[in-house]
């Protein structure tokens, strides 16, 4: 069991470059207005999302952040997906007018603020069957994480807190039937094949171990300038008025602690790896990662390769400083036409030398940029937000 489970979190597999899309500047309206660019981010739970939405948000002051408003609607609002089990909890924290077609009008809204990007981060388990709920005018892209190292952390979050004491809660509990990667995936067909749009994919393990190479890759794709200040986060208090969000699940979320490290952080910094703890490798944990790990590979396959030096250093439309690369890279960036990856060998086997350590994915890998994989260690607290805790930030 524990060496399938190690096979799983160290793959290996083959790095597949994507074509950079044009850099795209916001354009005037007929009005005078600012069109600013638009793009959102999907992304499984426990995969770094919060962090990498800082990096954005730090970007300039001409952005605009929307945190997981569709998240909200999903388990918060009249449209909600999901009952939780606690009667007092559901009339505390309701969101009466989070309703995803108050979310996508709210996204898609006309903007005479001088804004330049409008930047959405969601789960993308919470648009599952909502399809018709996508905002228009949006660049979609996803962030992905080996299902072993989100389930790893996710079943570390839940035995934290009195949720799985007193409401016996498991992964499957908490999460839609798709295990959220299957709901992930059917959501990034639906945006390639039927709205098509070109996939952008990056990876969290390519995030932590190359951060500023995968900024890059990732700010080329969308068509936006990498900034150095996407390193350094600006402190929340000078962000606050440019973050969108729903009022209540923030404040679970932050009772919690589900976003300590993410607020509390000031940078971005490589990640060092540490062993994994087998004794939090469950039959629930295995089971849910072998009926992920297909979805995972199919994305994994055509993500974003992070750039090398010598890649962005000649393109400097998509850079506003001269800051050199964390690491250089080999290998070629080759484009490749789009086929559907149920076309594609699903075996994505890994080259010989190239296989990482694991990785302790509950603690997760980074002293500066864990984010949403370390929560207070304290399972002190019977209130009852910590009661629908799982229920309603996972």
């Amino acid at each position: 069991m524990l060496t399938y489970l190690v096979s799983f979190i160290s793959p290996g597999y083959v790095n597949k470059p994507r074509r950079a899309l044009p850099y795209n500047p916001p354009k005037n309206t007929d009005n005078g207005a600012t069109s600013p660019l638009r793009v959102l981010l999907w992304a499984p739970p426990r995969s770094l999302s919060t962090a990498f939405e800082r990096c954005i948000a730090s970007s300039g002051d001409d952005v605009q952040i929307y945190h997981e408003m569709y998240t909200a609607a999903y388990h918060l609002g009249p449209d909600r997906q999901v009952d939780i089990p606690v009667p007092v909890a559901t009339r505390m924290i309701k969101e009466g007018h989070f309703t995803y077609d108050w979310v996508r009008t709210e996204l898609e809204r006309t903007r005479s603020d001088g804004t330049r990007l409008v930047f959405c981060k969601e789960l993308g388990y919470t648009i599952h069957n909502r399809f018709n709920s996508l905002p228009t005018g949006f660049t979609h892209t996803f962030l992905i994480r080996h299902p072993a190292k989100v389930f790893l952390s996710m079943n570390n979050l839940i035995k934290k807190f009195v949720a799985k004491r007193v409401l016996h809660l498991t992964i499957s509990d908490v999460l839609p039937q798709g295990l959220v990667f299957r709901e992930l995936y059917e959501l990034f067909c639906y945006i390639t094949y039927t709205l098509g749009q070109q996939p952008i994919i990056i990876d969290a393990d390519d995030l932590i171990d190359h951060p500023e190479r995968t900024l890059r890759a990732y700010c080329q794709a969308i068509g936006i300038p990498y900034s150095a200040s996407m390193m350094q986060w600006n402190p929340l208090e000078k962000e606050r008025d440019r973050w969108n969000y729903s009022k209540r699940l923030m404040l679970i979320n932050r009772v919690i602690g589900q976003y300590d490290r993410a607020f509390s952080t000031s940078k971005l910094q490589k990640g060092v790896e540490k062993p994994l703890d087998l004794t939090k490798v469950t039959p629930e944990v295995l089971h849910a990662t072998e009926s992920s790990v297909q979805y995972y590979e199919k994305m994994y396959d055509l993500r974003l390769r992070p750039l090398s030096s010598c890649d962005h250093a000649s393109d400097s439309d998509f850079t506003d400083d001269n800051s050199a690369s964390d690491d250089q890279v080999d290998g070629s960036q080759e484009s490749e036409g789009r086929s559907h990856p149920d076309d594609r060998n699903g075996n994505a086997s890994g080259e010989a030398g190239d296989r990482r350590g694991l990785a302790d994915s509950s603690d997760d890998v980074s002293s500066g940029f864990n984010s949403e994989d370390e929560t207070d260690s304290s399972e002190s607290g019977d209130s009852e937000l910590e009661l629908t805790h799982t229920i309603t930030s996972l």
